[in-house]
């Protein structure tokens, strides 16, 4: 990252995370661009937006905690220190959050569905969920991720990175093998 203190930084599994949290982010706006605009854009971003929402929100949430967490977990035991609060804080944020995204890939698939009509509920839906979303990634970039670059060695990190990176490249690799057997 291009504000990283460290010189010659090696690949960082916690970076991955952070690139993570811009991609969500851009889709939030896209969420939100979509809801301030007509039907027809309603309508035309729904597939994708539905797509981010069922995917890369839940990969995120899944790379957390079955690959950062306990990583973060083994070595703050080894340094003696107690993160598993904010851990735990973590897992409850992506259980809020998983319920949230449920409502809203409902809405996306309804303005899918139906031409993009919004229902005067869906910007305080939305709304809720952009917030939430915000907080929790302030939650995770402010906190956990601060002192989880303090307790994982260059090694560990690069090895938090290898695995995320040979993770990604499987669900890449699984969704164009997908796409591949869908009809023309």
């Amino acid at each position: 990252m291009p504000d990283d203190p460290r010189p010659n930084p090696a690949p960082s599994g916690i970076d991955l995370l952070v690139q993570d949290h811009e991609l969500l982010r851009q889709v939030l706006r896209e969420l939100d661009d979509a809801l301030q605009g007509s039907n027809k854009d309603r309508a035309a971003a729904a597939p994708r937006l539905r797509h981010m929402l069922r995917s890369e929100f839940l990969w995120h949430e899944n790379d957390e905690e079955v690959f950062f967490h306990p990583a973060v977990m083994r070595h703050a035991t080894h340094h003696k220190v107690d993160v598993a609060e904010h851990v735990v804080n973590g897992v409850r944020w992506h259980d809020r959050l998983d319920k949230s995204t449920e409502e809203v890939t409902a809405i996306v698939a309804r303005w899918e569905e139906d031409k993009g009509r919004a229902q005067p509920q869906d910007a305080t839906v939305v709304g809720r969920f952009v917030r939430q979303m915000e907080h929790h990634f302030a939650f995770e970039e402010s906190g956990l991720y601060r002192l989880a670059r303090d307790l994982l060695d260059p090694v560990a990190d690069g090895e938090l990175h290898d695995t995320l990176a040979a993770v990604r490249l499987a669900r890449q690799q699984q969704t164009t093998a997908s796409k591949s057997r869908l009809p023309a």
